[in-house]
């Protein structure tokens, strides 16, 4: 599956305007008094110019993220929208993507998916190289309750080293599920109901109408599960 996407951030940098020398109430006069007082006031306000370019080229500007590259996103209801871009970067909006602002991420970990449930909460899926066929990959997932200011590392190990891990989906704060599957077997899907604290693996999910699995290749790759209480639904792609 390739997931292709693209974010561009604009920084806007404003300069503030010296203020305006106050004029001078004094009574006029013809003296050349007038002269020198008006060359000091502006020597005064030409004095702050180097120290307002000193401060703002002290300002680090953000480090470019190389394009084309890939984005996934994940949104999180109220206008909040969070993006993972180039499996590195985290960013979150809450005005539906008009302004972004970095957020941290869990280091030194390869980060393969997101699921946020509001501007603060959210966990990172961290799935280690797949062997062979998918016969195993380990995976990690770390959750934030501070809108990624931290992370904490979460329990899985109660899912399975067997099978490639991929689309965490969360519904709310307690719901979440993880797919598994493999090009020779039925897939799984992990299901937590505490925010990620213990995980179950269903069954191997059964065929859908018209499809038989046989190995080989010829299986079903679930992806994200669409959680309606009463109901879930995955889609799964195959071929027939």
């Amino acid at each position: 599956m390739r997931r292709i996407g693209a974010l561009v951030l604009v920084l806007v940098c404003g300069a503030c305007a010296p203020t305006a020398a106050t004029p001078s109430t004094a009574t006029p006069t013809a003296t050349p008094t007038a002269t020198p007082t008006a060359t000091t006031t502006a020597s005064a306000i030409a004095s702050v110019a180097p120290t307002a370019t000193t401060t703002r080229a002290a300002t680090p500007s953000p480090s470019p993220i190389a394009l084309p590259n890939t984005a996934m996103l994940a949104a999180a209801g109220n206008g909040v929208v969070w993006a993972l871009v180039a499996d590195t970067r985290l960013f979150r909006s809450g005005d539906r993507g008009d302004t972004w602002t970095e957020r941290t991420v869990p280091s030194g970990f390869r980060l393969t998916g997101i699921a946020f449930v509001s501007d603060h909460e959210g966990w990172i899926l961290s799935a280690g190289s797949a062997a062979t066929q998918c016969q195993a990959q380990s995976v990690l997932i770390f959750k934030t309750i501070d809108g990624a200011d931290t992370w904490q590392r979460i329990e899985s190990e109660a899912i399975s080293s067997t099978q490639c891990k991929e689309a965490l989906v969360f519904n709310d704060t307690a719901r979440g599920y993880l797919s598994a599957w493999d090009p020779n077997s039925a897939p799984r899907v992990y299901r937590t109901v505490d925010g990620g604290g213990t995980w179950t693996a269903s069954p191997q999910l059964a065929d859908a109408p018209g499809f038989a699995t046989t190995g080989a290749g010829n299986t079903l790759r679930p992806a994200g599960v669409a959680d309606f209480v009463s109901v879930s639904f995955v889609t799964a792609v195959g071929f027939i």
